[in-house]
């Protein structure tokens, strides 16, 4: 999964709030490049990564499903919450 963060020069970091549920989808094997720090809450856990450039930046989630199907998920993503869906092949 590749998240583009919105350009904005003036924000020194970005952040990416994966929920509980997510991680009951998705088992997050590597992340790129990789969080500066991380805040566990008790919803899920949020990642703040460094403003990379005023381009707004990529951040890369290499997953692994944990079932096949077709799968609903929000993420946060600078405080706005934006949910997705998936189709899961076997």
């Amino acid at each position: 999964m590749m998240v583009r963060f919105t350009p904005d020069p003036s924000a020194h970091t970005r952040s990416l709030f994966l929920l509980n549920s997510f991680a009951e989808i998705f088992q997050v094997e590597d992340i790129q490049p990789l969080p500066v720090h991380t805040i566990i809450e008790a919803s899920g856990q949020r990642l703040f990564f460094d403003n990379p450039s005023n381009d707004g930046g990529l951040v890369t989630l290499h997953l692994r499903a944990e079932s096949a199907g077709l799968v609903s998920f929000s993420v946060g993503i600078d405080g706005e919450m934006v949910s997705l869906s998936s189709l899961i092949f076997p």
